[in-house]
């Protein structure tokens, strides 16, 4: 039987928004927004691969970037409040898939914090067959191993895994690796796969 895995950013929890950014930034005290984001996202994975605590990512981001007296204590939230919330219909369509015997997982990178509150949050996670966090295995996407992990978590195969993910980079990594790797765009590409 197929099994499915699903990509928790732009997927499972809604991407973040503008204000969400802005909020961000603010706590931050970026003045320059793009090298600010450019900052963020450069040294994101080491921080999803919980090698690096909350503040000591933050104060990172800070020296690199240039920031004036950041307030990390609210960037940590902005940055956790954002990235956690969820897309509810695909989460009524695990849960549906669920019901019906499907193997469903999920594979992310999120740091520790965002992993705490996301399994203390909601429920419906601990229903699902394999929930790989980067954090808990030290390995990032579009690292190959983290879809290898995932799928053994899942009990599964690699060629008999559906994935799908919203990201380009997890996208082609999962399609090398042997996954059936699909691009999230919305709600349809999920029910169009007629299971």
């Amino acid at each position: 039987m197929t099994a499915l895995l699903f990509d928790l950013d732009g997927v499972v929890m809604r991407p973040r928004t503008d204000s969400d950014r802005l909020r961000i930034e603010r706590a931050a005290g970026a003045t320059d927004p793009e090298a600010f984001w450019d900052v963020y996202k450069e040294l994101r994975p080491a921080y999803e691969a919980g090698d690096v605590s909350d503040y000591r990512w933050w104060q990172q981001v800070g020296l690199r970037a240039g920031l004036d007296d950041p307030d990390i204590a609210e960037a940590i939230v902005a940055d956790w409040e954002s990235a956690t919330v969820v897309n509810d219909e695909i989460v009524e369509i695990l849960e549906k898939l669920r019901e019906a015997d499907y193997t469903c997982g999920i594979v992310a990178n999120v740091t520790e914090t965002i992993g705490d509150k996301l399994r203390s949050k909601y429920a419906w996670i601990d229903a699902l067959d394999a929930v790989i966090f980067s954090c808990d295995i030290g390995i990032t996407q579009p690292d190959p191993r983290a879809y290898e992990v995932a799928v053994d978590a899942l009990g599964a195969n690699l060629k008999d895994t559906i994935y799908f993910t919203a990201n380009p980079d997890h996208l082609a990594s999962a399609r090398e690796a042997g996954l059936q790797a699909r691009p999230f765009t919305s709600i349809k590409d999920v029910h169009d796969l007629q299971l």
